[in-house]
């Protein structure tokens, strides 16, 4: 392994050498920006998860509410029709 190091080092030249030390650290760099990504990333979604009871409950509560309000309208209007009806007879 030593001899294929020394092989390696007698082909590279030093520009070749900084360029790969260059692309090596962009990468990295590249690396951890996607890291700090993913972590933003996931921070949102848990975050998005954590509101999903709230809004359900709020669903649950007002789902009913708005059966209640429809019925409430047909019952008025049933009443407004049954009310007409007697003031015409």
């Amino acid at each position: 392994m030593q001899s294929t190091l020394e092989e390696m080092k007698a082909a590279i030249s030093p520009a070749d050498a900084r360029l790969l030390s260059q692309k090596i650290w962009s990468l990295s760099q590249q690396h951890i920006d996607l890291v700090t990504a993913i972590a933003q990333n996931l921070s949102n979604a848990e975050d998005k998860l954590d509101l999903i009871p709230t809004f359900d409950s709020r669903l649950l509560i007002e789902i009913p509410c708005h059966k209640c309000l429809i019925i409430e309208q047909k019952l008025e209007s049933y009443v407004n029709s049954i009310f007409f009806v007697i003031t015409q007879m």
